[in-house]
């Protein structure tokens, strides 16, 4: 059997089980991010899950994924409610907006993505994953989802900022970040 596309009628698309009332798989998404998502590959290639009352179609199949990212762009929004929520904290942007305003940001930041700017920034990212590796510990258990926001934190913040910024200012900024995301995931359960 094949997946079905994101063309297919919604009712063709597979709900994902334990779907809470009012909340979705919200709760899911929140807690157990990496578990979640890795579970939904075992309906096919796109799924509907429920951010409170919201249905969202997650694509897990990757050739789909690159078709919905690039050249069938212009058959699917971003963002939703959701991206309206993050709207409210970051303003519109590439994952915020719609439409021809969507496809002008992808252009702007399009340089970003080449081979060679991302390689230049290659020393950086590594370096953070190398010094937050260096930390674990065998046999000591640690929250994955936590960590791996950390690193993208961290190599966030290396490359806009270089590598001098002080390391409290970094737990600032994780911090800031996750309680902007609980919010936005809160003001969407409670939208739906």
């Amino acid at each position: 059997m094949t997946a079905p596309t994101a063309r297919e009628a919604p009712r063709l698309i597979p709900a994902a089980r334990g779907s809470l009332p009012a909340l979705g798989h919200a709760y899911q998404l929140w807690r157990h991010t990496l578990e979640f998502l890795d579970s939904l590959r075992a309906y096919g290639g796109v799924v509907r899950i429920n951010i409170g009352t919201l249905p969202v179609y997650m694509v897990t199949d990757p050739e789909l994924t690159r078709r919905v990212l690039t050249f069938e762009s212009r058959y699917f929004e971003t963002g939703g409610r959701m991206g309206e929520n993050l709207a409210l904290i970051f303003g519109n942007g590439v994952g915020t907006i719609n439409g021809e305003g969507h496809r002008r940001q992808r252009r702007i930041l399009q340089p970003l993505f080449n081979r060679s700017y991302i390689a230049a920034h290659t020393d950086v990212m590594s370096e953070n994953v190398r010094g937050r590796v260096s930390g674990w510990r065998e046999g000591v258990p640690f929250e994955a989802a936590a960590e791996m926001d950390r690193v993208m934190v961290a190599a966030f913040l290396t490359t806009l900022f270089g590598p001098t910024l002080p390391a409290p200012r970094e737990e600032q900024f994780y911090r800031l970040l996750r309680t902007l995301m609980k919010g936005v995931m809160r003001r969407t359960v409670a939208s739906s």
